[in-house]
């Protein structure tokens, strides 16, 4: 139920040592974790619903040791990449200024985008192939209500920085 300081104090750990490892090594580790963990999930459901705890019960199963080698395994496969693009590199780095926040809206969308399709697809046949077309709608717009709750944050926070540096002049007068 810890992931998230795991996923902090790997990242610590990665910034503070800078790892480099081999990137077919890293893209074959992968490619494992993805079919275990299909492998499991697959299993599991025996021809009927997805079980979306079937990996572990927080979070969908994204606390599982599996994913959690994965996306460190995608991490460090991307960690040193060039970006050359300027306009890449700038989407990028917006997105990775609001991750965290991106992470929390997401879970709100989550509840909105798949409870709602839930209801008018049943079966999981049905409702696999809107993945293709939820996903992309949830990161949008969670990237879009952090860039905005990052703005009001920032200009709020500027604010009270301001008001508060302005009355300690006045007070040391």
């Amino acid at each position: 139920m810890l992931y998230p300081l795991l996923y902090y104090f790997l990242g610590c750990y990665i910034r503070e040592n800078k790892p480099h490892f081999n990137k077919l090594i890293l893209f074959l580790v992968i490619i494992a974790m993805v079919f275990i963990n299909a492998g499991i999930s697959y299993k599991y459901a025996a021809g009927g619903n997805f079980i979306w705890g079937i990996l572990g019960t927080v979070d969908c199963g994204y606390n599982c040791i599996t994913v959690a080698i994965c996306s460190t395994a995608i991490f460090l496969f991307l960690y040193d990449f060039d970006i050359k693009s300027k306009t890449a590199g700038f989407i990028l780095e917006r997105i990775s200024a609001v991750s965290l926040e991106i992470y929390l809206f997401s879970a709100i969308f989550d509840i909105i985008i798949f409870d709602h399709a839930k209801r008018l697809y049943f079966e999981m046949k049905d409702f696999a192939w809107l993945f293709f077309i939820l996903v992309p709608i949830n990161f949008i717009g969670s990237v879009l209500c952090s860039t905005i709750y990052r703005f009001l944050y920032d200009t709020v926070a500027r604010f009270i920085k301001s008001r508060t540096s302005s009355k300690q002049k006045i007070d040391n007068t």
